[in-house]
């Protein structure tokens, strides 16, 4: 089970809590039109995960259970 992603949006970083993972499990970044933008490594509890790098647009964070967070970059 997974948190929402905050802040919400965002514009350094935002941070997900995930229970039910395991050792090197990834959160993907995907842009609108589905590009892979970037891998995460996580681990169960808070994650954090760098915006600054990406430019302002909607995103969609992938978690290892396949559910699906919208992240918007402002």
């Amino acid at each position: 089970m997974i948190s929402p992603a905050y802040p919400n949006p965002t514009r350094d970083k935002v941070f997900i809590i995930l229970n039910d993972v395991v050792k090197n499990d990834l959160i993907e970044i995907h842009n609108a039109t589905e590009a892979l933008l970037k891998s995460v490594k996580v681990r169960p509890g808070k994650n954090e995960l760098s915006t600054e790098d990406l430019p302002n647009g909607i995103y969609f964070c992938k978690t290892p259970n396949y559910e699906t967070i919208k992240l918007i970059k402002q």
